[in-house]
């Protein structure tokens, strides 16, 4: 997203760097830093490639529909529960994080051509922070469970782990970017999948960027448009 700043239109360039230093970007930084890709066997088995995919489907789909029906704003604790269906928001953070900033990308891409309301960046922000509000009260919930029954937090557990760095208090290095998990991402071995919308990218042409960006409707804005 990062790399997309500068090409936007100067009313929305201020917001959308502050959407990006923002913590709930920081907070994506910190799950990308204590989980890891799936190792490749599992796209080399393909009974469970296949069931994999099925059931991340199916939970997508889901999860879409109970978005949309909130205009994908999450305003509090209880909206994500409402969304999840569950209080174990490990089960659901991934997909929930890929369709919640999937959604801010468009935004960020009808940014390039139209100035965007403030209210539209913080709300962004604010839904972001809202995912990890609920992961740090699903945090010290498993904190409590560990404590009463004499366990050690920092001991790997199907869930104390995606949560250890969160746990652990660590920071955002600003004076070294690039040691950032977002600055590092690449695209891997088995997750570059050929329909992904990534554009428009730094080498296109204008009619590519035109391309590009014509196929997002400005329907998903919450607010009216400020040009």
């Amino acid at each position: 997203m990062a790399q997309h700043i500068p090409r936007l239109k100067t009313g929305n360039v201020l917001y959308a760097d502050a959407y990006i230093k923002g913590n709930g970007i920081f907070c994506v930084e910190l799950l990308l830093q204590s989980t890891r890709s799936a190792s490749g066997k599992v796209y080399n088995d393909a009974p469970l490639a296949r069931a994999s995919n099925e059931f991340q489907e199916i939970e997508e789909q889901r999860l879409e529909i109970n978005l949309d029906k909130l205009s994908y704003e999450l305003d509090d604790v209880t909206t994500v529960k409402l969304i999840t269906g569950s209080d174990r928001v490990e089960h659901y953070l991934y997909p929930l994080l890929y369709l919640l900033l999937r959604r801010h990308f468009d935004i960020i891409r009808l940014a390039y051509n139209h100035v965007l309301h403030q209210s539209e960046w913080d709300t962004m922000n604010t839904s972001l922070e809202i995912i990890f509000q609920a992961v740090e009260e699903r945090s010290k919930k498993l904190e409590a469970f560990f404590d009463d029954n004499l366990l050690d937090v920092k001991q790997p557990s199907h869930s104390s782990i995606l949560f250890q760095l969160h746990h652990d208090g660590h920071k955002r290095d600003p004076d070294h970017p690039s040691r950032n998990s977002i600055a590092l991402f690449k695209t891997e071995e088995g997750y570059d999948w050929a329909d992904e919308d990534l554009g428009p990218y730094p080498n296109d042409d204008a009619d590519t960027i035109k391309a590009a960006l014509s196929r997002i409707n400005s329907y998903i804005l919450r607010y009216p448009l400020q040009d």
